[in-house]
């Protein structure tokens, strides 16, 4: 398919060199709003809501001028198909090659060169300009991707809801590279740069360079390899700039053998790292994950990550707390255990959680060593206990006092219209 001719709105008549204040405003409008008519119709197989790109074939010739080889160059220019005929279909710009058009001092160098240019020829598009269909499967695939981009928010600070569309983004951009053709797709190497600045966002800037790193290296003529090279550039700033700020280590302990009732401790986890990404001091905190943990690892836990916050998630009775054990059955740590194991590393570890039933026993215990410890009186209900947790790592990540974010915890479970709020217990040393 060849483009027939352009009909371009708005047609303005100013010259970009009397009026250069225009030329931006003029190359939105007039892209995405011009209508562009395509040779081929209905004979062609196009239908309404095809995409297509334009491109730019280069015949490559030896030394006598005999053809060797057709190079084809793509310039990012889309069209999607509005109508169709029978020997001709209407299109218009979905997205266009916008580094050459946002070139700052593109007008200057433009007037320098030619004093009579009008922003008319200065299209993206050009009449016989060639355009090839993309594959429906595949544009409607990175429709998809491209459609949770429009619904991010622009909030400087990541926000749930944006956290939730960038993951959506990267679990989708790797089922798009998948699937595609490394030489044959045309958004194959969009998805590896959008699923880059995806992760970037995320503050995964080492998992963002190895993605950015992977662009350049399969897509060495990309359009966006100024931008690949920039991004690379502030995930280094940030994976070499040294640390100023100590992270406060947050260690999450987990245990639900298989012989003990189902928890929701991966809701619980879940709400934790959630309140903490979001947390104006998130920056500051790291949180440590160990599953299905066993008395054995418990000490190994506390020797390597030498954690300020001790979580322990799971079942407790009045005499202990129930780790993993032989078979997935349950392994009962008494209470003067737990006591002298906080006793002999307690370390710089300044609060200790347990989200436990009736673990105020422990507690009592543990607080002879540990400056802030907090249990649960009484049997607590999992949605209490995921709602005090939510709340008490609300209050932590944003720099909140122990006092205060305990309280939050209870605040939280009162917020949810839930029972339970009165068993959390705060002991101080």
């Amino acid at each position: 398919m060849n483009i027939l001719s352009i009909d371009i709105h708005p047609a303005y008549s100013h010259r970009f060199h009397d009026n250069p204040g225009l030329f931006k405003d003029w190359v939105l409008d007039a892209s995405l709003a011009s209508v562009i008519y395509l040779s081929g119709g209905k004979e062609s197989g196009v239908e309404v809501g095809d995409m297509c790109q334009s491109i730019y074939r280069h015949v490559l010739r030896d030394g006598e001028g005999n053809e060797m080889a057709q190079r084809i160059e793509k310039d990012n220019n889309l069209l999607t198909i509005m109508e169709v005929q029978d020997r001709y279909a209407v299109a218009q710009i979905t997205s266009f090659g916008y580094q050459l058009f946002f070139d700052r001092f593109l007008p200057q160098k433009v007037m320098e060169a030619r004093p009579e240019v009008e922003f008319m020829e200065l299209f993206p598009l050009a009449k016989g300009q060639e355009c090839i269909p993309i594959p429906r499967e595949e544009a409607r695939e990175w429709q998809e991707i491209d459609r949770l981009y429009q619904q991010l928010s622009g909030n400087q600070h990541l926000i749930e809801a944006d956290i939730r569309l960038y993951e959506e983004i990267i679990r989708l951009c790797d089922a798009f590279i998948k699937n595609q053709d490394l030489e044959r797709s045309f958004f194959i190497s969009d998805a590896f740069y959008q699923k880059g600045f995806a992760l970037h966002k995320l503050k995964r800037f080492a998992a963002s360079n190895e993605v950015f790193q992977q662009y350049l290296r399969f897509f060495p003529q990309g359009s966006s390899i100024q931008g690949a090279r920039s991004w690379i550039a502030e995930n280094n700033l940030y994976l070499h700039q040294p640390s100023t700020v100590k992270k406060t280590v947050i260690l999450f302990l987990a245990a639900n053998p298989e012989s003990t009732s189902r928890l929701r401790l991966d809701h619980e986890i879940r709400e934790i790292d959630k309140q903490l990404r979001l947390a104006s001091m998130r920056d500051s905190v790291e949180l440590v994950q160990k599953w299905a943990i066993t008395p054995g690892e418990l000490q190994q836990a506390l020797l390597d990550h030498e954690p300020d916050f001790v979580h322990f998630s799971g079942h407790g009775v009045t005499e202990g707390i129930a780790l993993e054990g032989k078979d997935g059955t349950h392994q009962l740590v008494n209470t003067a255990a737990l006591g002298g194991m906080f006793r002999i590393l307690a370390g710089k570890i300044s609060c200790v959680l347990l989200n436990s039933c009736y673990s105020q026993h422990q507690a009592q215990e543990i607080a002879k060593h540990i400056p802030y410890v907090i249990g649960m009186s009484e049997t607590v209900p999992d949605a209490s206990s995921i709602a005090f947790s939510a709340g008490f790592y609300k209050g932590i990540g944003a720099g909140k006092k122990v006092e205060i974010a305990f309280e939050l915890g209870k605040n939280s479970i009162e917020l949810e219209g839930l029972n339970g709020s009165d068993l959390p217990v705060l002991l101080m040393r």
